[in-house]
């Protein structure tokens, strides 16, 4: 039998709170973390991936524990991420709102001002990332000697980010009073920093690690589609182009290539936008919140920037480049496919990437299928269905085809449109409206072979001739012929042309030059044999 929130010695007043917040059964995480949590003054660790309730794990119980007549900071909540900071702090105020405790979210990119004064006013709970706190710690604008519980959120990504020294010199103001606190440590991956870690921070840590089960990714239609990097783009579009609904994260390895594929987007006529680490905190927030109100249809994100973006309904999650971490790649799938819902996560993937990927499978434990890019007269064919659709779907407005009828009333049509049938008309209307709707671009799915290397019938390669910088010709092989270059060239200055010898060995004090000078220097010129 499931087990309840009122099963796991929560106060009834907060199980009441949290069904009125659509919180009706606890998830695995949570419903082994939070009895222990509860009964147990003890260090902890709780490994889970993303979208199995972490927050809900660590939140419950500290919402439980904090006091709410103390107005000064009980519990220090550390996130990587700006974005997770604000999430989090988000779900902790709701959560404690029934005992009217005050959160203060803490990052950088914000205002100062705003979050002094939530510190001063009482928070009891903190939610930071640690550049901002350590500032704010410098400034003796926040005391942690009275932090009885320290929750690490993400904490292997943490790590990953470069926060080692940060959060030592968090830890040291936190231990600077007695060093009485409970440190709670939740991560996607038990790696060697957070073994690190662990030994270092954590006291007989009690443990909790969901199984490796696939009950989140069975909601998750796992595909990959072979193509030539070239094409990915391609692909990205014909993809969108090809759904009713897209609505999703598009992930790729670097900045550089979050902003590429956003403005290739754009360009086409999809709604997307490019978050990562250069965009200010005003540009993410704005960002951000477009894409939840679905007015931004795709977000185009690296792996820290994705980070704490938690919206529901998200129809797609498209990888441009496989991560090199099989726990990076069950993070990105994970936020589709939530609440019940199914969702599609589609890898776009090289043939180099290959052995990846069937290491990611045998990790997952599930075959990843593979599909073929939708033909570029699939795409044509079913954007003029959506936009017949559409158009037939407001005809079915009375106001509105009674005010198109009184319109079409008053046009007069030049004697070349008035010899053409309607569905012409319509045909050339559609084309206008929408000229990517005519694209053939065909793909090709097989990568080319490099630019100067041909096979011979026999099977083996050879590198073709590139042309010399003098104009002749010489090989690229390393090893073919390396004898010196005897060609004869026009002098572009004066249309003189000259040949050149054999150049001189290196043991000769000079040589000379092509016009003859000479250089007291040896000459220091190699050829490799």
């Amino acid at each position: 039998m499931d087990s309840q929130f009122s099963d796991l010695g929560i106060d009834p007043s907060l199980v009441t709170h949290l069904s009125g917040m659509g919180f009706k059964s606890p998830t695995q995480i949570q419903a082994e973390t939070i009895p222990i949590l509860m009964n147990q003054e003890t260090d902890f660790i709780g490994l889970a991936s993303t979208g199995t309730g972490k927050t809900g794990a660590f939140a419950i119980p500290l919402v439980e524990k904090v006091d709410e007549s103390k107005r000064f900071p009980q519990a220090l909540i550390l996130c990587p991420t700006r974005e997770l900071s604000s999430q989090v702090a988000a779900q902790v105020s709701q959560i404690g709102s029934y005992k009217n405790l005050r959160v203060a979210s803490i990052y950088g990119g914000a205002s100062y001002h705003t979050q002094i004064n939530a510190l001063k006013t009482g928070a009891q709970i903190v939610v930071a990332t640690p550049g901002r706190l350590i500032d704010l710690m410098e400034q003796g604008l926040i005391s942690l000697k009275k932090i009885t519980h320290l929750i690490l959120d993400e904490a292997d990504e943490m790590l990953s980010m470069g926060f080692q020294e940060a959060l030592d010199e968090i830890l040291k103001g936190i231990r600077s009073e007695d060093g009485d606190h409970r440190v709670w440590l939740f991560s996607a991956t038990m790696n060697r920093q957070i073994t690190n870690i662990t030994r270092q921070y954590l006291k007989n840590p009690q443990m909790v690690k969901q199984s490796s089960g696939t009950e989140t990714n069975q909601a998750i239609k796992q595909t990959f589609a072979m193509v030539a990097e070239r094409d990915k783009v391609e692909v990205l579009l014909r993809l969108i182009g090809t759904q009713k609904d897209f609505f999703g994260l598009v992930f790729c390895r670097r900045r550089e290539d979050t902003e590429t594929v956003a403005k290739a987007l754009m360009h086409a006529g999809i709604r997307a936008e490019a978050i990562h680490g250069e965009k200010t905190q005003r540009e993410r927030e704005r960002i951000l919140a477009g894409f939840k109100a679905r007015q931004i249809q795709a977000l185009v994100a690296t792996d820290v920037a994705a980070r704490g973006i938690d919206v529901k309904e998200l129809t797609h999650v498209v990888n441009m480049t496989l991560p090199v971490e099989v726990e990076s790649y069950i993070h990105r799938i994970g936020r589709t496919g939530r609440n019940g819902q199914t969702g599609h996560a589609l890898s776009l993937v090289t043939p180099s990437e290959m052995g990846l990927l069937r290491r990611i499978e045998k990790s997952t434990r599930q075959i990843i299928e593979k599909v073929s890019p939708p033909s570029a007269d699939e795409v044509r064919n079913l954007k003029v269905q959506n936009y017949c659709a559409r158009l037939l779907e407001s005809m079915q407005d009375e106001k509105w085809l009674k005010r198109v009828q009184k319109n079409m009333a008053d046009i007069e049509l030049p004697d070349q449109l008035t010899s053409l049938s309607a569905a012409d008309l319509f045909k050339i209307m559609l084309v206008q409206q929408d000229p990517a709707i005519v694209h053939t671009k065909d793909l090709e799915l097989a990568p080319r072979p490099p630019r100067d290397s041909r096979q011979t019938d026999d099977g083996r390669r050879y590198n073709r001739p590139r042309r010399d910088f003098r104009g002749g010709e010489r090989s690229d092989s390393r090893g073919g012929d390396r004898s010196e270059y005897r060609g004869e060239r026009n002098d572009r200055r004066g249309g003189r042309s000259f040949s050149r010898g054999p150049r001189p060995s290196s043991s000769e004090s000079t040589s000379a030059g092509p016009r003859g000078f000479k250089s007291s220097r040896p000459s220091t010129r190699r050829f490799r044999d």
